[in-house]
């Protein structure tokens, strides 16, 4: 503490509200990874029920496309 010019209670006020923000600086941060991980969570999951959704759907129209060819088909006979 020699190498400082403040009084001991100066500084130590200031150490004191500098770790304080420090702390709460890095509640903050750690609040916004846990708020993203949520978020990619969620969305890795949307994305992974929407690709689910699209294979099912295209092989209904595949399906469909096949029933609609035997049919015209059908009738050309």
């Amino acid at each position: 503490m020699n190498n400082y010019s403040s009084s001991p209670e100066r500084l130590a006020s200031w150490f004191w509200e500098s770790r304080n923000d420090w702390k709460q600086k890095a509640l903050k941060k750690q609040k916004e990874l846990r708020k993203a991980g949520i978020k990619i969570r969620d969305l890795q999951k949307s994305r992974e029920e929407w690709k689910a959704k699209t294979k099912e759907c295209r092989a209904k129209i595949k399906e469909l496309e096949e029933k609609n060819q035997l049919l015209q088909k059908k009738g050309k006979s």
